[in-house]
């Protein structure tokens, strides 16, 4: 688990991979939403579940899930993100009548270890003029890295690995005894680039 602390604002930010969510105790819940920013990752909620599970979270939050996706008809669910925002933290009960898109404006940035690939997909940066494509020394593609790419080309968001810094080469973010591979990713708004 990892927790940030943005000393600029006292804002408590946490980040966690949980291994699903629904084997966790209500004593484990407190803490988690003890923060102001929560992202769970390897959620392994679906779509499905999350319509019935969601009214359990806590309501002094806004709730958002990208559900986990099964690679083949049978078999176990991987992935998913679960992020919560306090809702008095982003306007309190006014935020309940936007749409979700509306409620969080200003930079975005997204990290952490997904456990997807994507390989080259997506184009560069903002404002460059042309497009090009991002480089990553990993070249495959997952269904789920599929699907990743399409929600951020429909937000408008890019991102950064192989595609800004000292990562113009797209390294690895994963070394073991299977290989390499990128998997972890750091993901951006314009406003955030």
């Amino acid at each position: 688990m990892k927790e940030r602390n943005n000393e600029a604002g006292g804002i408590k930010m946490m980040r966690w991979n949980v291994a699903g969510v629904w084997n966790k105790d209500e004593e484990l819940w407190n803490y988690v939403t003890s923060f102001e920013c929560i992202c769970l990752v390897e959620t392994w909620l679906e779509e499905k579940i999350w319509m019935a599970w969601k009214r359990k979270l806590n309501s002094g939050f806004m709730w958002w899930n990208f559900a986990a996706r099964r690679e083949k008809k049978k078999g176990r669910v991987s992935g998913g993100i679960l992020i919560a925002i306090r809702k008095e933290w982003i306007g309190g009960k006014e935020c309940e009548a936007k749409e979700q898109e509306e409620v969080v404006k200003g930079k975005v940035l997204i990290g952490g270890d997904f456990n997807i690939r994507i390989g080259e997909g997506e184009n560069r940066g903002f404002k460059e003029g042309k497009e090009r494509k991002r480089n990553s020394k990993d070249k495959k593609v997952s269904n789920e890295g599929k699907f990743m790419l399409e929600v951020i080309g429909r937000k408008g968001w890019k991102i950064l690995n192989g595609n800004a810094g000292r990562d113009e080469e797209g390294e690895y973010t994963y070394t073991g005894g299977r290989g390499a591979s990128v998997i972890d990713y750091v993901i951006v708004n314009e406003e955030a680039w």
